[in-house]
Order: C-alpha cells, then structure tokens, then sequence
C-alpha cells in the first residue's frame, strides 16, 4: 500500500494481523526531543547557512556542534567533508550531507559517534534509487550490524528510515552511506535514539511489521480470512497500516494520520499533518508515553 497511490478503501482483511491487539494506552499528541532534525542548532539557532552555491546554501561544520544532543558528526574516509544543506533539489529542509567534488570526491559516509553508547539508532533519510547502509560499531569498533534501505529518487525529498536496535546498549558509531561504487547523494534529514516499541505479535508497529521488515508473524492467524469492515479515508494512501496499543494507524496523502478501531474501522483520532503522509508510520515509546511518526513529504510529522 505504499508509494502507489491505491485507493483509500481499507480491507480489514489485510489488518487481521493487527485485530486482537489488547494495549489500548491513549496517544496523545506530543513533541518528541529524541528525534533529532537539522533545521536548528541544539541552542535553538536556525541553520541557515553560512557558504552560498548555485543549488542552495549550506553550513560548514566542526563536528561537535550537536554534542548537546549527544553525538559527533564526522565524514569518511575522507574528513572535514559533512556539513547541513538547506536545501534538497525542490525541498526548503535541512539535511546532514556530504560536499561534493574536489577535495571531497571521496567522502561517501557520514559518521556519526555517540558521547554515551545507545540502544538504537534510527536515520530518515532521503536520496537516490539505490540501496543505502548504516554500518553499526560497538564501543571496541567491531562491527555490530548492516541494515539497509532502498531508496527512490524523489525531488520532494520522500523519507525513508533505516534502523538498527543492540539488546547491549553498545552502539557507539556509525557509518551511513550508499551500497557499491555508484557515487550518489547521501542526505540525512532526522537521526534518533529513541526507543523502538519491541512488542511480541500482534503488534505490528513499523512497516512489514518490525525493524526487520519481515513481514511476517509467530502469531496464529485464523482461515480462511473474510473482510470485517472497510472505511473510506480523505485522499489516496501510500504508507503501510501498522497496529500496536488497540488502534490501527494510517497517513494519507489528505495530509491526515487517523487512528481506527480494529474492531469496526471507527475513528478514534485524526491528526493534520503539514504535507502528504508518504510512507509508513512507526510506533515509538519516549518517557512511557507512545508517539507516532510519520514520513511527510516535506519532512517527519508527529501524532
């Protein structure tokens, strides 16, 4: 149901995955400050800019100045090359890149170090049709794991979101780039600590499900499926339902976030986002409280 514009007629026999959830904890709106944009400096200075080019401005950084937020920006292999575009082709966001050309040619990784090891690490990001990887390290520098993401070219600057969750707590680094020699842009629009809701089925709290977009479930589904219900929702749908706490969550590209019983398709809540809601949204727990994010074309809504 994503990026393919279908119609916004919900077949409550494609949720049955998510019908006997039993949370029915109450999400509130709320800002959450473990997610992390680059439109500001964590002093609340806005990011403007301090070098013009032809595609926009950007600010040439040290790499500490987000230390307040707990990491260190760097590039790799070759340094001094990050800094924060305000722009992205059509787009007025900030984005965490690399320079390109000389004499940062060879810069294809951001780096990024965490003073105090976390837990997990979340980056949305946007950038060309290929695939992208985040090489994860622990504190000892051995290499913890390499998720990757698929993404599609978009001059929007659609979102996508890789991520990576240590039972240790042990993430100390790591490394966000594009896979093979194909040089492509590398844009970071939002980096999170966050803790992922890592609930057992039949919460289905990111797209595909869980970090590892498996879709799959240990659950038992009962057959053959039937439809229960279905509901018509204001504009097209591109993101993937998800289900955790008793609700079943939606964007749609009316700019609107509903939250809907499993039970009949009912509406609980609906949230208006700022832009068209473009990709899946995810379950997220900061200080007990649940909070959903949601890829807008312009950049992350919160409901």
């Amino acid at each position: 149901m994503r990026r393919h514009g279908w119609s916004a007629i919900l077949l409550a026999a494609l949720l049955v995955l998510s019908a006997n959830c039993t949370k029915t904890e109450e999400v509130e709106p709320k800002p959450t400050k473990c997610w992390h944009t680059f439109d500001l400096f964590p002093d609340g200075t806005p990011i403007e800019g301090d070098t013009g080019t032809s595609t926009g401005a950007y600010q040439s950084l040290d790499g500490d100045e987000f230390s307040d937020w707990g990491f260190l920006v760097a590039s790799a292999p070759v340094t001094n090359c990050v800094v924060v575009k305000t722009s992205y082709y059509s787009t007025t966001n900030n984005y965490l890149m690399l320079l390109e050309g000389n004499p940062c040619s060879g810069a294809n990784r951001i780096e990024v170090t965490f003073l105090d090891p976390v837990g997990q690490v979340s980056l949305a990001f946007s950038g060309a049709s290929i695939d992208y990887m985040m090489e994860v390290y622990d504190q000892a520098g051995e290499l913890l794991g390499v998720p990757t993401q698929t993404a599609e070219f978009d001059e929007e600057g659609q979102l996508f979101t890789v991520s990576f969750v240590s039972d240790s707590a042990n993430i100390k680094r790591i490394r966000f780039g594009y896979v093979g020699t194909t040089v492509a842009v590398v844009a970071i629009r939002e980096i999170s600590t966050c803790d992922i809701v890592s609930y057992s089925a039949p919460d289905w709290f990111a797209d595909r499900g869980n970090l590892g977009h498996t879709a799959s479930t240990n659950s038992q589904i009962p057959l053959p499926l039937s439809e229960r219900w279905r509901v018509n929702l204001s504009g097209g749908i591109r993101s993937s339902v998800i289900g955790a706490f008793g609700k079943l969550y939606i964007g749609t590209d009316g700019n609107t976030m509903y939250a809907l019983s499993p039970q009949d398709g009912s509406e609980q809540w609906a949230f208006q986002a700022n832009a068209k809601l473009s990709s899946p949204a995810m379950a997220v727990v900061e200080n007990k409280q649940v909070q959903l994010l949601c890829t807008v074309q312009a950049g992350y809504s919160r409901a």
